[in-house]
């Protein structure tokens, strides 16, 4: 997947999308950006458009990596994958919670 700026929008190629203009604002769907949750997302793999139906839920008690628990704010995504993403209230990211394709759940945390 590679994208280009196009007049202040990105000009896409993906393996899976083929090529094709962002709509305004898409960002790479790395998680760990807090305004992924209100924008359009690019898989930055291959270049698909993705779309979520975002709920945003409310602050929890979170674990990092290194043992520290942060008060997070918690977004529930359903779409094309079924994610859990925590952000701090300066939008740091926290963690992730991710259900693969076979069930299982993944689970990622800052350190």
């Amino acid at each position: 997947m590679s994208a280009t700026e196009a007049g202040g929008r990105l000009m896409v190629d993906g393996s899976k999308s083929g090529r094709y203009l962002a709509p305004l604002g898409a960002i790479a769907a790395t998680h760990r950006n807090r305004r992924e949750v209100e924008a359009p997302m690019i898989n930055p793999q291959n270049g698909e458009l993705l779309s979520f139906a975002v709920a945003p839920g409310g602050n929890e008690m979170v674990m990092l990596a290194s043992g520290a628990v942060v008060r997070a704010q918690r977004f529930a995504l359903t779409g094309p994958s079924v994610l859990d993403l925590w952000y701090e209230p300066d939008g740091t990211w926290a963690a992730l919670r991710a259900v693969a394709r076979d069930g299982s759940v993944i689970t990622y945390q800052r350190e």
